[in-house]
C-alpha cells in the first residue's frame, strides 16, 4: 500500500490572497481572536520558514487564550507567497497574504518581523531578529502572556 498523504486541514484563505491596506482591519476580525500575531515573510527567507513553521506549532494553543496568527508576505507577487507556503511543505495552518504594502508601512527591514496587533487594529507589539530566534520565540511569548492576564 503506498504511504498517502493526510489532507492538510482547509485554509481560511488560499496562500497569496492579495490583502490590500483597506482590508487589513476586516482580516484581523475575521480571525475571530482578541490578539492577531502578524508574522512578515519573503519567499527565500529560510528564517522566515522556520518562524512560519513555529508559529502553527503554537497556534493551536494560542487559539485557546483568543490568539490567532495571520502572515503578511512582502514579496512582489501572489505567486511567490504561494511558493512559500509550498516550500513548507503546505503545513502552514493560517492564513499567508500577499500585502507588500504593509512591510513598507512598518518599515520592515529583517525578517522573520513579527508584530501583535488587537482585533481593533492597534499594534501593540513588534520584534525583529536581531540576536536569535529562539529571543523573538521567548519575546512573543512574554508579551503574550502580558497582554493576555492584562485582558
Amino acid at each position: 500500500m503506498a504511504d498517502r498523504k493526510p489532507n492538510p486541514p482547509a485554509l481560511p484563505v488560499a496562500p497569496g490572497t492579495t490583502l490590500s491596506e483597506n482590508g487589513f482591519a476586516s482580516a484581523l476580525r475575521a480571525t475571530g481572536a482578541r490578539l492577531i500575531v502578524v508574522p512578515v515573510f519573503a519567499a527565500e527567507c529560510g528564517p522566515c520558514m522556520t518562524e512560519a513553521l513555529r508559529l502553527t506549532a503554537r497556534r493551536t494553543a494560542w487559539k485557546a487564550m483568543g490568539v490567532d496568527v495571520m502572515g503578511m508576505g512582502m514579496d512582489e507577487t501572489p505567486a511567490e507567497v504561494r511558493r512559500f507556503f509550498q516550500a513548507t511543505g503546505e503545513r502552514i495552518d493560517y492564513p499567508l497574504y500577499h500585502a507588500p504594502w504593509f512591510a513598507k508601512k512598518n518599515h520592515v527591514d529583517i525578517m522573520p518581523t513579527v508584530f501583535i496587533y488587537s482585533v481593533a487594529g492597534k499594534r501593540l507589539f513588534r520584534t525583529d531578529v536581531t540576536e536569535s530566534e529562539s529571543d523573538v520565540q521567548a519575546a512573543l511569548e512574554r508579551k503574550l502572556s502580558e497582554l493576555v492576564g492584562n485582558g
